[in-house]
């Protein structure tokens, strides 16, 4: 059936191109500002979008390209939440385990509500 009617979702998360990480860190140690780090993410989403479109997909994402991680950025989202930095033990990147590092790790500090994000 190729005419629907359809229903679905469509997740969308893809490998955050290399060009991007290197931005967020660049950006992390204060070497860039939030406007130009939007800019490289800007490009890297159209070239997800261009690349998307060249396979036919009928469906395309920006790969959520922008954000960090799905968990943090929703709770960050949510009421009675904060963000604070924390050492952890060990942290998985590039699917490698890694010596610890600090993390900004979201914490309850209220009652959890929710405020539309």
């Amino acid at each position: 059936m190729a005419n629907g009617p359809f229903r679905a979702d469509h997740v969308g998360s893809l490998l955050r191109p290399k060009e991007v990480a290197e931005a967020r860190a660049r950006h992390a140690r204060g070497e860039i500002d939030a406007r130009a780090l939007g800019l490289i993410e800007d490009q890297a989403i159209r070239q997800l979008i261009d690349r998307q479109e060249q396979l036919g997909l009928r469906s395309i994402t920006d790969g959520e390209c922008r954000r960090e991680n799905w968990g943090g950025d929703f709770l960050k989202g949510l009421g009675g939440t904060r963000v604070v930095e924390r050492e952890v033990a060990a942290a998985l990147r590039g699917g490698k385990m890694h010596a610890a590092r600090k993390m900004q790790v979201t914490t309850v500090n209220g009652r959890i509500r929710f405020i539309g994000h």
